[in-house]
């Protein structure tokens, strides 16, 4: 197994990059689908409270 693509300190910093850009994607999706589900969750409690209670 050769090291030579990570020791080299350019490709290195490259790669770190890549892999905080996949994180904050992965961060920012998730962050999307909770707040998807969230608002979803909370119409569909109004909706069943109101079909309930009014």
């Amino acid at each position: 197994m050769s090291t030579d693509l990570i020791s080299h300190p350019k490709r290195k910093s490259v790669f770190k990059i890549l892999v905080a850009l996949n994180a904050a994607t992965l961060l920012a999706w998730i962050g999307l689908l909770v707040i998807g589900l969230g608002l979803s969750l909370e119409n569909v409690a109004a909706a069943v409270w109101l079909f309930f209670f009014k």
